[in-house]
């Protein structure tokens, strides 16, 4: 409990300390679909905040948090991502992720994704959206779990997102790493 209270009171300053040396962006997702589990049609839609930064004109990195009402499920990742020109307009990118994933109502699963991302992502500065696809493997979890919409459901152990974000964003301090 006190372990995770230290990582919730020191992720703002992190960000805050990220936000003020580049350019940023929060990302409000609201079109994502990732289905995590088979044998019915339970809603996937996921919901969320993130937040973007470019470390220079090729590489950036994101933190997101989405929650999945109709499957029960949040997950937290983080990706990095190369971009094939520069970031500071649209641009293509691909990209690793991972991050931690709680599936199911009173029996919960725990997964952790890893996988691939790409997409097209327009520059930070102003108003920004994010178009992308998306593949993993989700490590652990067992599987079955307990859903709250439909009962006994497997969980995948490959899954698939699509998704568009929208966002806002700020310039930062030009580096020259």
């Amino acid at each position: 409990m006190i372990a995770t209270l230290r990582i919730w009171l020191a992720l703002p300053f992190v960000l805050l300390c990220i936000a003020a040396q580049g350019q940023g962006g929060i990302r409000f997702i609201f079109l994502n679909n990732e289905p995590v589990s088979t044998g019915f049609n339970a809603d996937f839609q996921h919901y969320g905040l993130g937040y973007d930064g470019d470390l220079n004109d090729r590489l950036s990195m994101g933190v997101q948090m989405r929650y999945s009402p109709g499957a029960s499920s949040w997950v937290l990742n983080y990706q990095s991502s190369y971009h094939f020109s520069d970031n500071e307009s649209s641009s293509f990118y691909m990209g690793p992720n991972i991050g931690i994933r709680s599936v199911g109502g009173s029996d919960k699963a725990t997964l952790v994704p890893l996988g691939m991302r790409m997409g097209v992502r327009g520059g930070l500065q102003g108003f920004y959206a994010d178009l992308y696809v998306g593949g993993h493997y989700n490590i652990g979890g067992g599987g079955r779990t307990e859903l709250e919409q439909v009962g006994i459901a497997d969980i995948r152990t490959t899954s698939f997102c699509a998704g568009l974000d929208l966002g806002f964003g700020w310039a930062g301090k030009k580096r020259k790493w």
